[in-house]
């Protein structure tokens, strides 16, 4: 490098356009600190950041590249004119960075676009970035900024810098694995199809007993306020309810606010002339939402209308829930939306039924079903089943508590009798989503294939367009 600057005899207004295809903040406020006048005051140039890379002498890209990125990089290739300058900003652009063992990543952005320039660096200091775009600029050759180049053309003479402030020890030791302890109960009982006081009285003191014992979030079994063979829709809609104004979703809130906790609990729900297999989500807030059952079963399709309120994430104090019901967890794309969207625990208010030989009392099916999505999505699941024989519906009980590595934490429970299925669970290990050093779930997922969140849209609660 020559003691000149290459500005003297760069453009003197440059106009940039900053792409950024996944990069971290870090250096998106680089590329921005380039319009500080604490870098420009002294230099003979003007940079300016503009929305169109039509309009751009420059073309600034951050980020590693991703299979699902590769078409859209292809566009912007394709609206790029022969003359246009690309430069590389910080590792990730150049070969992956942090990210380049991860399998959806494919590495640099030099694997689709033609680089006038890389600048290394995690983030490289704007002192950098303007180095090579103004060396790009005057050699329009491939070049590659040094890590240790000389400042003295970028910096003013008499620069301060602020004295570095020691981050305080963190107050107390950590206990890993304990980071978010939290009692949670599967309950299980034997609702009577018709008289609901019953139905909703014995849950109310399974709940009472749960309270006592600490747990802060319990799940109780599908239609667990009504019991759930119907003979007719008169009988269905007799025994339904609007949630959260009817009477059983308001008992569940008092005894919510009574042991500071969380209730997800099946109940029959009337929507105006529509009825719906539907879970009420409850806290000492109040009613916090309703999970409507997605997949009707059987002869549900004679009642229930299938659920129109998507999938949504309740965030409680101890992390993320989302709710299924039953047939639902048959549809492995719902605990898939549910862990795109960082959901920690999947409550299932579910009625499994003896479906001879696919299930039995002796070989509850439907529990290992979710404990393989559990392992698979790196989930908590509570399944909260039934008991009992009504109208000659057999149900097998088994409820059970499974951890995101595919243990059952407690049960499977009795097949036959009423009880509390119960654990204590560190919420937060369900964020700890790598299977081997190079694996895991969510980079690994082929979203240049399918879409993240398999056609659902996490805002409107419905189907992209």
């Amino acid at each position: 490098m020559t003691s000149a600057s290459p500005l003297t005899t760069a453009k003197k207004v440059i106009n940039c356009y900053h792409a950024n295809i996944g990069s971290c903040n870090g250096c998106d406020l680089e590329v921005l600190n380039l319009l500080s006048t604490f870098f420009l005051k002294k230099q003979p140039l003007e940079i300016n950041l503009v929305r169109s890379v039509k309009n751009a002498d420059v073309l600034l890209v951050t980020g590693s590249l991703s299979r699902p990125l590769v078409k859209r990089i292809r566009e912007l290739k394709e609206s790029i004119s022969a003359n246009k300058i690309i430069i590389a900003v910080g590792a990730c652009a150049i070969n992956g960075g942090l990210w380049r063992k991860s399998y959806n990543i494919i590495g640099g952005i030099d694997k689709v676009l033609q680089i006038n320039c890389f600048v290394p660096g995690c983030p490289p200091t704007p002192g950098a970035i303007l180095y090579s775009l103004e060396s790009a600029l005057v050699s329009k050759k491939k070049c590659f900024t040094p890590l240790f180049y000389k400042e003295k053309f970028f910096m003013p003479a008499k620069t301060r810098y602020a004295k570095r402030i020691s981050i305080p020890p963190y107050p107390g030791t950590r206990d890993k694995g304990k980071e978010s302890l939290v009692k949670v109960a599967a309950i299980q009982f034997e609702p009577h199809i018709g008289n609901k006081a019953y139905c909703v009285n014995e849950g109310l003191q399974l709940i009472e007993k749960a309270g006592k014992k600490g747990a802060k979030l319990m799940v109780l079994p599908e239609l667990s306020n009504t019991g759930y063979i119907y003979n007719s829709r008169e009988e269905a809609f007799a025994l339904s309810e609007p949630v959260p104004e009817g009477s059983t979703t308001q008992e569940w809130i008092k005894m919510a606010k009574k042991y500071d906790a969380y209730i997800c609990a099946g109940i029959t729900e009337r929507d105006g002339n529509c009825l719906y297999n539907s879970v009420a989500v409850v806290g000492p807030e109040g009613h916090l939402g309703t999970y409507r059952k997605t997949h009707p079963w059987n002869e549900e399709k004679l009642w229930f209308e299938p659920g129109n309120l998507g999938f949504p994430v309740f965030e409680l104090p101890f992390g993320k829930i989302g709710c299924r019901i039953c047939y639902d967890a048959w549809f492995p794309e719902v605990t898939a939306i549910y862990a795109a969207q960082g959901v920690d625990i999947i409550c299932d208010s579910t009625n499994w039924v003896v479906v001879d030989p696919l299930q039995t009392l002796k070989k509850p099916t439907a529990a290992y079903t979710a404990q393989a999505q559990s392992l698979m999505y790196s989930v908590y699941t509570i399944c909260a089943d039934r008991v009992g024989v009504e109208r000659d519906c057999t149900f097998i009980g088994n409820s059970c508590i499974i951890s995101p590595i595919g243990e059952f934490v407690a049960g499977p429970g009795s097949p036959k009798k009423p009880e509390i299925v119960m654990a204590e669970i560190n919420v937060v290990s369900a964020r700890y989503r790598n299977w081997s050093e190079l694996n895991s779930k969510f980079t690994d997922r082929r979203t240049d294939l399918y879409d993240m969140y398999l056609g659902y849209d996490p805002v409107t609660k419905k189907r992209k367009e």
